[in-house]
């Protein structure tokens, strides 16, 4: 059950427990130098798992580099398709569906920029840092499988 921050129009509310994350957030705070990634289940149905493996690896990227001082002048940081391989091992084909499904829904913006050391074109990623977007995918993905046995009230703000 998914409780978005205070003040966010979409809530799901259970009668005797309610606590609340965002997806962003969660993965910042969870990483910790032992090699683990956190993954939502709700947005693996969404984006399908590889996909968010790659999602909350990239967060985790965006955030170090933004709180170095990394990030290009339009929030964009290099992301080398060894980078994820070696770091997740996952296929450069793989890499590619898993990047555009991120794009197609509005998590993260990609484009190849070229990189004057080396003189080819890099692929460069944005993360959206507007987590609602995060938070209405998985409550959309949440009313759509268990539309017919929600035992709390939705509120989407509508």
């Amino acid at each position: 059950i998914l409780c978005l921050r205070e003040g966010n129009e979409m809530n799901l509310h259970n009668e005797e427990t309610e606590f609340c994350s965002v997806l962003g957030e969660m993965i910042s705070e969870n990483h910790n130098s032992s090699g683990y990634v956190v993954v939502n289940e709700m947005l693996c149905q969404v984006v399908g798992a590889i996909a968010s493996l790659v999602y909350s690896k990239l967060v985790l990227i965006f955030t170090y580099k933004r709180d170095g001082g990394k990030l290009t002048e339009d929030g964009f940081f290099p992301c080398s398709y060894s980078l994820l391989q070696d770091n997740l091992g996952i296929s450069r084909r793989a890499q590619d569906t898993a990047i555009e499904s991120l794009v197609k829904v509005g998590l993260i913006k990609s484009e190849n920029k070229l990189c004057t050391a080396t003189n080819s074109m890099i692929r460069h990623i944005a993360v959206n840092p507007d987590v609602s977007v995060v938070d209405k995918l998985i409550i959309d993905a949440y009313n759509t499988k268990y539309h017919t046995n929600l035992p709390y009230r939705v509120n989407k703000g509508e």
